[in-house]
């Protein structure tokens, strides 16, 4: 498991606690996930799965799908891209899965 400090975050991530449920919300921020470490979630592994969606005119948006476990649950948490998420993802050297390599994992 990919363990993950929530100490280290920004203060805007870190000062309130966010839930985040997809049946509410079709995507997650970086401020759910740093919610969701706090409430015992963690990595199954270092891959995430990364999905260009294009929301409106010529510019995509991407979408990276998280797989998180917790006591033998699975949660896919998609979260938008951002500064934060992107440095997230080059520090702990994850694996990025792109839509077009693979099958993406979603939770709908």
């Amino acid at each position: 498991m990919l363990s993950f400090r929530t100490h280290s975050t920004h203060e805007k991530y870190t000062d309130k606690y966010q839930h985040w449920c997809p049946q509410s919300a079709k995507y997650a921020g970086g401020d759910h996930l740093i919610s969701a470490f706090r409430n015992d979630w963690t990595f199954d592994d270092n891959t995430v799965y990364a999905e260009q969606a294009w929301k409106s005119g010529s510019r995509p948006v991407t979408v990276y799908h998280f797989v998180l476990i917790r006591d033998g649950e699975t949660m896919i948490m998609p979260v938008i891209s951002n500064p934060f998420i992107e440095r997230f993802i080059t520090e702990k050297l994850m694996t990025i899965i792109y839509d077009n390599q693979a099958e993406l994992v979603t939770n709908n």
